[in-house]
C-alpha cells in the first residue's frame, strides 16, 4: 500500500467551537454517545460559497453531484473508543505472464483491501458538547493501464489518506472537517460531517 504523496490539509469549521476546555468533565460510563458520520467526495471546486452542511450534503447527494458518499453510524460509551470499517476486498491485476507456444497470457492478481476506517473516542463535557478524538483512514485504487499489450501493462496503485484530529460538536450542531488532496494534476475535496447525541443509559 502506498501512502498518498501530495497535500492533505484539514480545516475545522469555526462553528464547531474550541477544541479544549479547562472545565472538561470526567468521562461517565453510564451514558452513551450516538454518532453519525457523513463523508462526501468531489473532484473540483464546490459551487456556491464552498461551505458544506448536512442539508447541503443531502441536497447534493440527491442531485447526484457528489463523486462518492459514505455514511457511518455507531454508538459508544462516554470516554470509550469505537472503531468501524466499511470497505471491500478487491482483486487487482498486478502483472501478466506470457507463456507457451500459443503465447497465452495469464493475469496475476492480488487482493487489496480498500474503503474507510473510522476510530473515534467521544468525551462529553459539562455543557453537553462532545469532544471527539477522530481518526479516519481512507484508501482507494487509482491508475492502472491495460491495453492488451503485456509490455505496456501498468498495475493500479492504492492511495491512502489519513486524518487524525480533534473536534468539538455542540448540542444540536454538526462538525465539518474539510480535507483537500492533490497529486499531480488530480485534485479532490472531501468533507467529513459529524453529529453527536448524548443518550443517558437506562
Amino acid at each position: 500500500m502506498r501512502c498518498l504523496a501530495g497535500i492533505l490539509s484539514i480545516a475545522i469549521a469555526a462553528a464547531t467551537g474550541l477544541l479544549c476546555s479547562a472545565e472538561d468533565a470526567a468521562p461517565r460510563h453510564d451514558r452513551n454517545v450516538r454518532l453519525e458520520v457523513l463523508i462526501a467526495d468531489l473532484s473540483g471546486p464546490l459551487e456556491g460559497n464552498g461551505e458544506m452542511t448536512v442539508e447541503r450534503f443531502k441536497e447534493l447527494e440527491k442531485q447526484g453531484k457528489l463523486e462518492s458518499t459514505v455514511k457511518l453510524g455507531l454508538t459508544t460509551l462516554d470516554g470509550s473508543k469505537a472503531t468501524i470499517q466499511y470497505g471491500e476486498n478487491v482483486p487487482v491485476a498486478m502483472g501478466k505472464t506470457v507463456a507457451g507456444p500459443n503465447r497465452a497470457v495469464a493475469v496475476n492478481y492480488v487482493v487489496q483491501s480498500v474503503g474507510t476506517m473510522l476510530s473515534v473516542t467521544p468525551r462529553v463535557d459539562a455543557d453537553s458538547s462532545v469532544l471527539l478524538e477522530l481518526k479516519i483512514e481512507r484508501s482507494r485504487l487509482t491508475g492502472g493501464q491495460d491495453n492488451g499489450d503485456p509490455n505496456a501493462f501498468k498495475p493500479a496503485t492504492t492511495l491512502t489518506v489519513t486524518a487524525d484530529t480533534k473536534v468539538r460538536v455542540a448540542p444540536g450542531k454538526a462538525s465539518v472537517t474539510e480535507a483537500r488532496q492533490a497529486e499531480g494534476q488530480e485534485s479532490r475535496q472531501s468533507w467529513i460531517i459529524v453529529t453527536a447525541e448524548v443518550v443517558e443509559a437506562k
